[in-house]
């Protein structure tokens, strides 16, 4: 077999020290908490007292572009394996040629500091963010997509520390503009699965795991494990034959504009089949999705740490509701307005469905100010509150099959969609023609 002379090396992650509690804490007794605590004890000394590794990232720019192994395909593979670089798919070599192909495709400098990422608060790079890609399988014209990934993971507002919790959240991208037909990424069938998509997705995925530092099983402790990221493009041709503008231009970009998205769910499972022609059952019945979807008492409760509720639908069903009178900003009204749940299901759910000691209810959140006593005051156990704390934690997608009917309901509690242009590198058209 060829050997893989040149693998490059990336900015990588040091090992932070840890100690780990042992077991479930929320099913422990306060004698059996106590026990557990001491016997991490020394492990929390050592680690707050002893030297820390000495992160990667300081290593100089002729370091940082040093080959890190070289062997036959298997060899390498087994190599990132070992070293927690690899999610366990076969990965694509970064070779420094290929990672050099990539960087052709923007015109930042190979270590400019593209944004820095939570937990390892590592650098995203375009050199590292190009190995990612290449290992991926990504082509280098993708290049520009995935360096807007990272600004959009390293923003704030989006708070990616969520992509650790137990829950196994997962990103998914959603791409608008001119760049996603150019790149072929796909709104139609087969939408996530179409290879741009997927691979863009699994890129996303390792730069988290080998710039952000989440690693399943060590620093990201998903109770299952995680899916891998997503990536689909709104369907523009069709928002705009029924009158909606797309994603992107309701949040103030233009039209013509390339944007990527990014959000986070903690789901992508069954879909459901609203039927028929009249509008308004339409919306009723994506009532029930939501109520399906979402853990009331964690949306609710999780305020202050944002949260996103997405909605993606088909093109026949969004062509009904236009017709019907229905837009985005008002089916999101219509959602949160009709999804509602008691105050004494609300509390239930909380008490047993809830790690917070003691576990907040809607008094308690009213009486600390965290909710408005106009949507969830003077209520009783069996009066009905909002599902959410106001309608813009609802998001409304085209994308999908254009010839099935189909909602898909994505949540995660922790998340705030985040829009990043895409910038592409001068004399771009040039570039992609001449592949």
């Amino acid at each position: 077999m060829e050997t893989v002379r040149e693998v490059a090396k990336f900015e990588g992650v040091p090992d932070m020290p840890m100690a780990v509690y042992p077991g479930a804490i929320q099913g422990h007794t306060a004698s059996e908490l106590r026990a557990n605590v001491e016997k991490i004890f020394p492990d929390i000394i050592n680690g707050i007292t002893q030297p820390a590794p000495v992160s990667q990232a300081s290593q100089t720019q002729a370091a940082r572009e040093q080959s890190v192994f070289e062997g036959d395909l298997a060899a390498v593979n087994a190599y990132f394996i070992l070293n927690k670089w690899s999610d366990g798919h076969p990965i694509i070599p970064p070779t420094m040629d290929k990672v050099r192909e990539f960087l052709r495709f923007t015109d930042r400098a190979p270590h400019e500091v593209v944004a820095t990422l939570p937990i390892a608060y590592a650098q995203a790079t375009p050199w590292n963010i190009a190995v990612n890609g290449v290992m991926a399988g990504c082509l280098p014209q993708y290049m520009p997509v995935l360096i807007a990934a990272a600004e959009a993971l390293g923003d704030p507002k989006f708070d990616i520390t969520g992509f650790g919790s137990t829950g196994g959240y997962m990103p998914f991208l959603v791409i608008n503009g001119p760049i996603a037909r150019q790149l072929d990424i796909r709104s139609e069938l087969p939408c996530i699965s179409h290879p741009p998509n997927a691979v863009i997705g699994r890129a996303i995925g390792l730069m988290l795991r080998n710039i952000a530092g989440f690693i399943p099983g060590d620093t990201a402790m998903g109770t299952f494990g995680y899916g891998l990221p997503f990536v689909f493009a709104e369907d523009e041709a069709m928002c705009r034959e029924i009158g909606w503008p797309p994603f992107h231009a309701r949040h103030g970009f233009a039209d013509d504009a390339n944007v990527l998205t990014l959000c986070g769910s903690g789901n992508w499972g069954h879909q459901s089949t609203p039927t028929g022609s009249d509008a308004q059952m339409l919306a009723a019945y994506g009532v029930r999705e939501v109520a399906r979807r979402v853990i009331a008492e964690r949306s609710v409760y999780r305020r202050a740490a944002s949260g996103m509720f997405a909605m993606v639908i088909t093109p026949p069903v969004s062509k009904v509701l236009a017709q019907g009178g229905f837009k985005p900003a008002s089916l999101a009204q219509y959602w949160f307005d009709h999804a509602t749940i008691t105050c004494a299901e609300y509390n239930f759910r909380s008490r047993y469905g809830q790690s917070a000691t003691p576990a907040p209810t809607i008094q308690s959140l009213l009486d600390k100010g965290a909710l408005d006593p106009a949507l969830f005051g003077n209520k009783g156990p069996d009066d009905t509150v909002p599902m959410f704390q106001t309608p813009d934690t609802i998001h409304v997608f085209v994308s999908g099959d254009r010839g099935r009917n189909k909602y898909t309901s994505l949540w995660g509690p922790y998340f705030t969609p985040t829009l990043k242009a895409i910038a592409l590198p001068a004399e771009w058209e040039e570039k992609l023609a001449a592949i």
